[in-house]
């Protein structure tokens, strides 16, 4: 005789195993939904932070005046002040850019200075020119060459206007036309 199957009510835990695959379908559902809503929201505040940094960029990188420095270097602490205080012959000059902004430079030049290099030197986002003192007459002492050190428009006792990445290439250009037309160096 055949015999006939029987059929076994489902053990204890395999109803409980369906309604948990069903509860954490639902929970999958719910946390995929949750992902993608804060994922958004996280979205969103990134691009308020990219945009509030690229707004801001030139306050942030751009500091005239730090700490308890002064804007112009003849308010320095000593050995900060002027070339004068390195015995380094130099001129002080006001360099115009073409879009009219005047940028305060120093020229060290070398004792024959149609015959050494020439280096432009712009000192740095913060401070002013007469903190580099000390690494550019490094450079002028042991590469012989003379240097142009040119103050950021903004800065020490260039006209004072906001530094932007624009102006600095106006002031850039400016520099090297300057030098090019110096009568004292071989360009």
């Amino acid at each position: 005789l055949l015999r006939q199957k029987r059929l076994r009510p489902p053990k204890r835990g395999a109803l409980h195993s369906t309604n948990y695959k069903m509860s954490a379908l639902t929970s999958y559902e719910g946390l995929s939904s949750f992902i993608l809503k804060s994922g958004g929201f996280v979205a969103v505040l990134s691009s308020v932070a990219v945009g509030m940094l690229y707004l801001k960029q030139d306050q942030l990188l751009y500091f005239p005046e730090i700490g308890g420095i002064p804007r112009r270097a003849a308010n320095n602490p000593r050995q900060y002040r002027s070339p004068d205080e390195y015995n380094i012959r130099h001129e002080s000059v006001m360099i115009e850019g073409d879009d009219g902004v005047k940028t305060h430079a120093w020229l060290l030049l070398q004792s024959e200075p149609k015959l050494a290099p020439t280096i432009v030197f712009f000192h740095g986002n913060a401070g002013n020119i007469g903190l580099r003192l000390p690494n550019s007459s490094q450079m002028y002492k042991y590469l012989s060459a003379n240097i142009l050190m040119v103050e950021y428009r903004g800065f020490g006792d260039s006209d004072d206007v906001k530094p932007s990445e624009a102006g600095l290439k106006r002031d850039s250009e400016a520099a090297l036309r300057y030098i090019s037309q110096h009568p004292q160096i071989d360009s």
